[in-house]
């Protein structure tokens, strides 16, 4: 599922991950998880179409903001498919990235979220869909991390990166 910000509303896309990049066909019903800010402000419902557009202010009460508290109805971040509970990736537009960036960092997230968030934009950089610069960017908001999971998926994204290169360039090695 591709999430993006425009003009207030938050627009989702669902198309088939195939870790080898190539695209899919298909559709699905999905079954959406989000909160926004804090996981107090939590919304659940279908996405039955192959993309939908949703009023921020209508489905949350609340719309997407640069400050880093929810304040005056607005909020920070936005994750979707909260605790991982659905069987999908999410892949976040910049903006709605460096939100999550923020509460990563912040531990404003649990670990099963900040877990997928990693995973995720893991798998998505490996099928081509992300930047490396862009997963770079999201470890470097786990560096206050202490939980073991998150930890131990960060050390071993870190190391098929560092050998990806390796592979890639043979002078690294030596």
């Amino acid at each position: 599922v591709s999430a993006k910000i425009k003009d207030g509303k938050l627009e989702l896309e669902q198309s088939r991950f195939l870790s080898s990049g190539s695209p899919g066909e298909g559709q699905w019903i999905v079954p959406v998880t989000l909160c926004c800010g804090s996981y107090e402000t939590r919304k659940n419902f279908l996405l039955e179409s192959k993309s939908g557009a949703y009023d921020l202010k209508e489905l949350l009460g609340c719309s997407i903001a640069d400050g880093s508290d929810k304040i005056n109805g607005t909020c920070s971040w936005i994750k979707i498919n909260v605790d991982q509970a659905g069987f999908y990736r999410v892949k976040y537009d910049d903006s709605l990235a460096a939100g999550l960036r923020n509460a990563t960092e912040s531990q404003s997230l649990t670990s099963i979220d900040r877990y997928g968030i990693l995973d995720d934009s893991f798998a998505l950089t490996m099928a081509r869909q992300q930047s490396l610069a862009s997963l770079l960017t999201l470890c470097s908001a786990y560096k206050k991390e202490l939980d073991y999971t998150v930890l131990s998926n960060l050390i071993a994204i870190s190391y098929k990166v560092v050998k990806i290169g390796a592979d890639a360039n043979q002078e690294l090695m030596s």
